[in-house]
């Protein structure tokens, strides 16, 4: 088993040319081989003593539990592939009972729900899924224009004036992020022979190194928006943005320093922060998110000086931001340790969509002549961060973020 994980990786499968896929990395080498099935790496031993796999049919189905379409999955033996003349990569890899495989996945989703707040609020604002991800290398949406005009007339057969929408097309990658690790065969034989449970902390680490490699990607903390696919004579944004690496986001340069915090002066700035959106028609619900350094500040009292003096303060500065129409919540982005940072994030679809192309989950394969036993903790989670036209012109396109900083 190796050591401590600290980071997660990013891989991409691009598409070539001439309808072939060219994956980039060991995971999208690994994903390419399995026709991009990530159940074809996970076999499991059933109470029969037999192997299996779960792998995707192709076809879409209706989730009693949730009524959204989801890709089906049929159980199938690894046998099956050997009979039919096919031997798929995990036939000779130790595999795991199925309560394993459980236990390592609650380890893996109990990580993944750590400290992913920007994620975790693009997700609740509107989420994208239902899909096969793994057989899709970028989703293509267009932005439109607002079109047309309104006639008065006293006659309601005059002829209105025509228009037509102009719509402009982007293209986001969908790459997996992904972290590894490995047991020798002798590690799986003693847990196996004596009954001793898996050791799930490294599928815990490699989970939690992933989560906060999609929370970096979402904050932009991590700037993956030179990632493009497709060509740019066809298409106007091709990389991955996030609130901090929108091309179309709205700045604000000249907020007041932390060293020189004033409650009053703080609350004007946001304010205006909020008004630049509006100016923009961007009308909210908004979260305020601030870089680590402010929340000294901002649970501080907020009070107001006059000739006068000052009035005992009622409230923390963070509850004075939060009365401002439009704010629902002032939240710190533990990611973000840049100073002075405040991101004013417009929570909805068409600003922010979570793309869930494959949930979080463990995969494994057999390496160095079956002696060595790999296992990613893998997911397809991207943020989508939009931006819109401004009115009927195509001059003018604006993202519902207001990024605001010093200078």
């Amino acid at each position: 088993m190796i050591g401590f994980v600290d980071s997660a990786q990013v891989d991409f499968v691009i598409n070539s040319g001439g309808g072939q896929f060219k994956p980039e990395g060991e995971i999208g080498q690994q994903m390419a081989a399995v026709r991009f099935d990530p159940g074809m790496l996970r076999p499991w031993i059933d109470g029969d003593g037999q192997r299996y796999v779960d792998i995707l049919t192709g076809k879409m189905v209706v989730n009693e539990r949730t009524k959204e379409e989801e890709a089906e999955r049929e159980v199938v033996k690894l046998q099956t592939f050997i009979n039919n003349g096919t031997v798929p990569a995990v036939f000779n890899a130790d595999a795991l009972p199925h309560e394993t495989w459980k236990r390592i996945d609650r380890a893996v989703i109990k990580a993944s729900r750590d400290r992913l707040v920007a994620w975790k609020d693009i997700s609740a604002a509107d989420t994208y899924g239902g899909f096969d991800a793994m057989g899709v290398t970028g989703l293509v949406r267009d932005t439109m224009v607002d079109p047309g005009s309104a006639m008065v007339s006293m006659s309601p057969v005059d002829e209105g004036q025509g228009d037509a929408p102009l719509f402009s097309p982007d293209i986001l990658p969908l790459p997996f992020t992904h972290s590894g690790f490995h047991f020798d065969a002798r590690q799986l034989a003693q847990s196996r022979n004596s009954g001793t449970p898996f050791d799930t902390a490294m599928a815990e680490a490699c989970a939690r190194r992933v989560a906060e490699a999609v929370e970096n990607m979402t904050i932009g903390i991590v700037d993956y928006s030179g990632l493009k696919i497709g060509s740019s004579s066809v298409f106007t944004n091709r990389g991955i943005y996030g609130f901090l690496t929108h091309p179309d986001r709205i700045t604000k340069t000249d907020i007041t320093a932390s060293a020189s915090f004033d409650p009053e002066t703080f609350v004007t700035e946001i304010i205006t922060m909020c008004q630049l959106a509006r100016d923009q028609k961007f009308y909210g619900p908004w979260v305020l998110y601030h870089s680590s350094n402010w929340a000294e500040y901002l649970d501080r009292d907020y009070y107001v000086t006059t000739s006068s003096g000052a009035a005992a303060p009622s409230k923390t500065v963070r509850q004075r931001v939060e009365m401002i129409e439009g704010i629902t919540r002032v939240q710190q982005l533990d990611l973000m340790t840049s100073d002075d940072v405040l991101v004013l994030v417009q929570m909805t679809g068409e600003t922010v969509r979570a793309i869930n192309g494959m949930d979080i989950r463990t995969i494994q394969w057999p390496a160095k002549g079956g002696l060595q036993t790999n296992y990613k903790v893998m997911v397809c989670h991207v943020p989508d961060i939009r931006s819109q036209y401004v009115g009927r012109s195509t001059s003018s396109r604006k993202c519902g973020i207001v990024h605001g900083t010093t200078s």
